[in-house]
């Protein structure tokens, strides 16, 4: 692989990064704010999260191929620091080609879509997070900066040479969008459901599909780290040892890209959290009680729901992870269809429940010898 093909491999590895911490902040946010995933809310929720994944592909992506890109654009520009030189660039069109004509060119085009790119970021501020015009307008501003820098650099120095061009236009078009934006999004709050209004008190136990979603961001984050652990071990250790790759490495890399980054996550995580929880759980607003006190788990409930449900999968990284997934997901599976309160086998085997975040903080705050909420 030529270097230009590890610096694409890096940036689509950057991409998926982005996912999971999306998903993990925006459900962290919702579940905040509403107490379900539910309404039209929750189909704002996921908008957002598609919206923002399109700005960072759009950031990153095309990639060109070949490690000759730059050798062919040595000498060119990736800086375009004129203010307003693509309008001026359509006003010439215009005179030459007429009004009608130069909608349909690309210098027209290409000031059209860079207003449009960030108008859904102001529309969403407005309507979905209620922040005001000021606000927006200096979001649309940071994050046009962060998109033309990342692309004016070469995605902060990575590549070795910019592939996109930098324009100081697009940052002015970029935030206009955003301030038009806002004021679309102002306008819906008359016309659309209110999305702050809808909340819930979070009380109630929590539905099987939110503690699976908790178990699906659990495996996107372990992946993902693991993956990044892994490619930085193995740049790292190349770096080091003149340009390849040493043969230690081979041996430490499922400890690496495995082994750590469970104990981390799955762990210490829930030992070190207040409400005993993984990542996963953290970000849809669950945690887990000692099922005889409903009080906080222990510290030996969360080693024991450790060494059920994530231990197995982790040991078995030497030898046929998947197996071992699909077993712990069979049984952790078939225990909350067959039991009446919906637990699984970790959560038996422990002496725990998963409830929402609030319901344990609301028997917490309980006088004494009052019922807990159901």
């Amino acid at each position: 692989m030529g270097v230009w093909g590890i610096e694409a491999g890096i940036s689509v590895l950057l991409f998926v990064m982005a996912f999971p911490i999306g998903v993990w902040f925006l459900a962290y946010h919702h579940y905040h704010r509403h107490g379900s995933f539910r309404g039209w809310s929750a189909f704002l929720t996921v908008v957002s999260f598609f919206y923002f994944a399109g700005l960072v592909a759009f950031t990153l992506f095309p990639l060109p191929q070949g490690d000759a890109y730059c050798t062919v654009r040595e000498g060119m520009s990736y800086w375009q620091l004129i203010p307003f030189a693509s309008v001026g660039d359509v006003v010439a069109t215009a005179a030459t080609a007429g009004f009608p004509a130069v909608l349909r060119t690309g210098v027209f085009l290409q000031v059209f879509f860079n207003v449009i790119l960030l108008l859904p970021l102001g529309t969403l501020l407005a309507y979905r997070y209620r922040k005001s015009l000021g606000f927006t307008v200096l979001a649309g501003f940071g994050v046009s900066l962060l998109i033309e820098t990342t692309q004016g650099t070469g995605v902060w120095g990575l590549f070795p040479c910019p592939y996109r061009l930098a324009d100081v236009d697009d940052l002015i078009t970029n935030t206009a969008g955003a301030a038009i934006g806002w004021l679309v999004g102002w306008a819906l709050i008359r016309y659309l459901p209110d999305p702050i209004g809808d909340v819930s008190p979070d009380t109630d136990p929590p539905r099987v599909v939110r503690r699976v979603f908790a178990v699906a961001i659990d495996f996107v984050v372990f992946i993902v780290f693991g993956l990044v652990a892994q490619v930085v071990l193995i740049e790292g250790a190349i770096m080091l040892n003149g340009g390849s790759e040493p043969g230690w490495v081979s041996g430490v890399i499922q400890l690496v890209g495995a082994i750590v980054p469970g104990v981390l996550l799955f762990l210490v995580v829930p030992l070190v959290s207040p409400h005993r929880a993984t990542p996963g759980q953290i970000a849809v607003w669950l945690t887990e009680a000692d099922l005889s006190t409903s009080t906080r788990a222990s510290t030996r409930q969360a080693g024991v729901r450790f060494a059920v449900r994530w231990l197995p999968i982790l040991a078995a990284s030497f030898w046929q992870p998947m197996v071992a997934i699909v077993i712990v997901a069979l049984y952790e599976t078939i225990t909350v269809g067959v039991r009446r309160d919906r637990r699984s086998l970790s959560s038996v085997a422990a002496g725990t429940k998963t409830v929402t975040r609030r319901s344990l903080e609301a028997a917490v705050e309980q006088p004494a010898g009052a019922e807990p909420n159901r």
